[in-house]
């Protein structure tokens, strides 16, 4: 009987686990196709434009090295190091 229940256990977080993927997948391709439309309709930039940061970064990140990176809303990382 208890392996009967820790079966039944099991194979319920695996349909979870799978469930979540699958639901993950959609939101990915979403994201991504969100994001290049987003840059189509931006000609290129001369200055810093903060309506396009705010629709498509979701981090900024500044380390102790000097380097910057962009994290994207898909989860891309767009860095450029510290010139010497």
């Amino acid at each position: 009987m208890l392996q009967k229940e820790l079966a039944k256990a099991i194979k319920q977080k695996m349909l979870t686990c799978v469930s979540e993927k699958y639901t993950s997948l959609g939101t990915e391709e979403i994201t991504a196709q969100s994001l290049k439309d987003i840059f189509k309709t931006v000609p290129p930039l001369t200055a810093y434009d903060s309506d396009l940061t705010d629709q498509a970064v979701s981090e900024i990140q500044l380390k102790r090295n000097g380097t910057i990176s962009l994290v994207l809303i898909n989860g891309q990382r767009i860095e450029k190091e510290k010139s010497a």
